[in-house]
């Protein structure tokens, strides 16, 4: 009877973390594997991870690096 609750929670932690990683531009396959093997501890993880890819500073990098090449 354990392996039945365990395989439940572990499908529901699977999908939110499948559903979070999405938002937050990471790979959903792998969040989806560590969140069924892991419940709890790999979706507070993956909460306090920043998203990768819209950073407000990289957009203002490569704006200086274009206007630093356009100098020359």
């Amino acid at each position: 009877m354990f392996g039945l609750y365990f395989s439940i929670i572990g499908l529901i932690s699977g999908i939110l973390c499948s559903l979070k990683a999405g938002e937050k531009n990471r790979n959903q396959k792998n969040w989806f594997v560590l969140g069924f093997v892991v419940p709890g501890i790999m979706l507070l993880i993956l909460n306090l991870l920043s998203v990768i890819g819209n950073n407000d500073e990289s957009e203002i990098r490569t704006g200086e690096e274009v206007s630093f090449i356009n100098v020359f």
